[in-house]
């Protein structure tokens, strides 16, 4: 069935398709994971999940034991995830900031598998409601939650839901002018400060000044809160662990298959890291000219659902230590765009273009298993240049300024 114009993609199929990837999913999870392994879940948890979620329940658990400043000590945090989880047998650094253990604490007082169940189910769903916020459509949650990503970070247990959320309320509030609330929510994603490069400039570019000082004064508060509570002696030890795992980003003993950034694709290209680091500056710096271009004009010019996602997609192509799972991020600009599209127009060939790349995930992470390239930055920078268009169009008077009163689903 095509609509009015000949599109093959109409709205029904934009529900349809992500309720096939989720239903995938759903029978992945059930019958190839927890179904065979459901007695050794019980037994020896850690036998099965092995995963990141590891390191965020041993950094909880060895917080509630009083031993915070362990978790930065890589061997002693090998040891305790050995000895707190049956079966477990990895070695998983603890490498963020000191007030992210008290977002994981909770989690670490309940058993290992249902601590994992529970903080899948809680921050998903908390991805999902900013979300649905974000863009209100009945399309929305359907989108995420048939989104590739979504399921690749269960897999790896990982904070890529939390931190996604984090960033769709911010844009919800600052779409609203409510920059105070916008900051705390940006204050509170310095859990994965390298996420958060380019925020400050483009505010600064927006004229978000009350959105600043409310992220700063909430990380101010957290920081000098953890330093009371566990010891300063946290921060110093944080910066030393970021240093190490940058350290072993330029030497690849990291899984470079894993991350996604230029840096680490010229890397396995063959650059050395001087040139790598240069590539990927030059990158970076021409996504923060055009974010903060597209940031500086007003709503009636670039509607805030298309800033929204430049930003979203342009975020995650800025730090050097970047792994799949944080690309969530995408997954808010996908969403984004696709509520723009369906409330303005479709530029010509974008419908296919976010199709493919909301697939392109699952293609990747596939490919990359056979070939040890990270080729998931192929879909980062063409998705930044899908939303780069669309303001460009949008800036120009090429899509409608309000809402379309025809068919959504028309071109």
């Amino acid at each position: 069935m095509e609509d009015a114009n000949g599109h093959w993609l109409t709205r029904q199929r934009l529900r349809l398709y992500p309720k096939i990837m989720l239903a995938i999913f759903v029978g992945h999870f059930l019958f190839a994971w927890l179904g065979p392994n459901l007695g050794e879940l019980i037994e020896r948890p850690g036998a099965v999940i092995k995963n990141d979620f590891a390191a965020f329940w041993a950094g909880g658990r060895l917080l509630l034991e009083g031993r915070a400043a362990t978790a930065y000590d890589p061997d002693a945090t090998y040891a305790a995830e050995q000895s707190m989880i049956a079966g477990f047998d990895e070695e998983l650094p603890w490498v963020y900031p000191p007030h992210y253990l008290f977002a994981v604490a909770p989690f670490a007082a309940l058993p290992y598998f249902p601590a994992f169940l529970v903080w899948t189910i809680s921050t998903l769903a908390l991805l999902v409601i900013a979300l649905r916020h974000l863009a209100p459509m009945p399309e929305t949650p359907w989108l995420i939650l048939g989104f590739p990503l979504t399921y690749l970070v269960f897999l790896f247990g990982q904070n890529g839901y939390l931190t996604a959320a984090l960033l769709a309320g911010a844009l919800y509030f600052l779409g609203r002018r409510q920059d105070v609330a916008a900051g705390i929510l940006l204050g509170l994603l310095t859990i994965k400060p390298q996420l958060g490069l380019l925020l400050p400039f483009v505010l600064i570019a927006a004229g978000r000044w009350r959105a600043i000082v409310a992220a700063v004064a909430t990380f101010t508060v957290l920081a000098v809160g953890t330093g009371l509570l566990l010891g300063w002696e946290l921060w110093p030890l944080f910066l030393e662990t970021a240093s190490w795992a940058s350290g072993r980003l330029e030497a690849g003993i990291l899984p470079w298959k894993h991350l996604s950034s230029v840096f680490t694709a010229a890397r396995v290209a063959g650059l050395p890291p001087f040139w790598a680091y240069a590539l990927h500056g030059a990158v970076v710096l021409a996504v923060l000219i055009s974010l903060c271009l597209v940031w500086r004009r007003d709503d009636d010019d670039v509607p805030f659902a298309v800033k929204g996602a430049m930003l979203a997609a342009g975020v995650v192509l800025a730090p050097p230590y970047v792994f799949n799972y944080d690309l969530t991020f995408t997954g808010v600009a996908l969403v984004l765009l696709a509520w723009d599209g369906l409330r303005r127009g479709w530029l010509v060939g974008e419908r296919t273009a976010l199709t493919l790349l909301w697939f392109y995930p699952f293609a990747a992470a596939a490919l990359t298993l056979v070939t040890t390239v990270p080729l998931t930055i192929l879909g980062s920078l063409a998705l930044y240049l899908v939303a780069w268009r669309r303001a460009a169009a949008s800036a120009a008077g090429c899509l409608a300024s309000e809402p379309v009163n025809r068919s959504p689903a028309s071109e």
